[in-house]
Protein backbone atom coordinates (compact mmCIF):
# COMPACT_ATOMS: atom_id res chain seq x y z
CA UNK A 1 0.00 0.00 0.00
CA UNK A 2 1.16 3.48 -0.85
CA UNK A 3 0.11 6.70 0.84
CA UNK A 4 -1.23 9.23 -1.65
CA UNK A 5 -1.84 12.89 -0.89
CA UNK A 6 -4.54 14.68 -2.86
CA UNK A 7 -5.51 18.30 -3.32
CA UNK A 8 -9.17 18.61 -4.23
CA UNK A 9 -11.75 21.34 -4.82
CA UNK A 10 -14.85 21.36 -2.61
CA UNK A 11 -18.39 22.42 -3.50
CA UNK A 12 -17.54 26.06 -2.64
CA UNK A 13 -14.48 26.14 -4.89
CA UNK A 14 -11.97 25.94 -2.04
CA UNK A 15 -8.96 23.64 -2.08
CA UNK A 16 -8.62 20.99 0.59
CA UNK A 17 -6.19 18.17 1.14
CA UNK A 18 -6.70 14.53 2.03
CA UNK A 19 -4.64 11.40 2.27
CA UNK A 20 -5.48 7.83 1.34
CA UNK A 21 -3.74 4.44 1.36
CA UNK A 22 -4.13 2.54 -1.91
CA UNK A 23 -2.41 -0.07 -4.05
CA UNK A 24 -2.53 1.97 -7.27
CA UNK A 25 -3.08 5.54 -8.39
CA UNK A 26 -6.41 4.54 -9.99
CA UNK A 27 -7.56 2.96 -6.75
CA UNK A 28 -6.58 6.15 -4.89
CA UNK A 29 -8.73 8.23 -7.26
CA UNK A 30 -11.69 5.88 -6.77
CA UNK A 31 -11.32 5.89 -2.96
CA UNK A 32 -11.09 9.68 -2.83
CA UNK A 33 -14.20 10.14 -4.96
CA UNK A 34 -16.04 7.67 -2.70
CA UNK A 35 -14.78 9.28 0.52
CA UNK A 36 -15.40 12.87 -0.61
CA UNK A 37 -18.47 12.97 -2.86
CA UNK A 38 -18.62 16.75 -2.43
CA UNK A 39 -15.32 17.24 -4.23
CA UNK A 40 -15.54 18.87 -7.63
CA UNK A 41 -12.25 17.50 -8.87
CA UNK A 42 -8.88 16.21 -7.81
CA UNK A 43 -6.33 18.88 -8.68
CA UNK A 44 -3.23 16.96 -7.64
CA UNK A 45 -2.50 13.41 -6.53
CA UNK A 46 1.02 12.50 -5.44
CA UNK A 47 2.74 9.54 -3.93
CA UNK A 48 6.02 9.91 -1.97
CA UNK A 49 8.16 9.57 -5.11
CA UNK A 50 6.23 12.42 -6.79
CA UNK A 51 6.79 14.60 -3.72
CA UNK A 52 10.50 13.75 -3.67
CA UNK A 53 10.89 14.56 -7.38
CA UNK A 54 9.06 17.90 -6.97
CA UNK A 55 11.25 18.85 -4.00
CA UNK A 56 14.44 17.87 -5.84
CA UNK A 57 13.36 20.02 -8.81
CA UNK A 58 12.65 22.94 -6.47
CA UNK A 59 16.07 22.69 -4.80
CA UNK A 60 17.85 22.33 -8.16
CA UNK A 61 16.11 25.48 -9.41
CA UNK A 62 17.07 27.38 -6.26
CA UNK A 63 20.69 26.24 -6.66
CA UNK A 64 20.73 27.47 -10.27
CA UNK A 65 19.24 30.82 -9.28
CA UNK A 66 21.80 31.19 -6.49
CA UNK A 67 24.49 30.73 -9.12
CA UNK A 68 22.94 33.53 -11.18
CA UNK A 69 21.10 31.36 -13.71
CA UNK A 70 17.68 32.96 -14.17
CA UNK A 71 16.76 31.42 -17.53
CA UNK A 72 13.56 29.92 -16.10
CA UNK A 73 12.45 33.33 -14.81
CA UNK A 74 13.21 34.97 -18.14
CA UNK A 75 11.37 32.20 -20.01
CA UNK A 76 8.34 32.54 -17.72
CA UNK A 77 8.58 36.36 -18.00
CA UNK A 78 8.61 37.08 -14.27
CA UNK A 79 10.72 40.19 -14.82
CA UNK A 80 8.78 43.43 -15.09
Amino acid sequence: MTHYHAVMIDECGQEFGAGVEAKTRDEAYDLLYDMYPENRGIVQLEDPSDTQRREEDMWARLDREQDGDFREWEYEQHWG
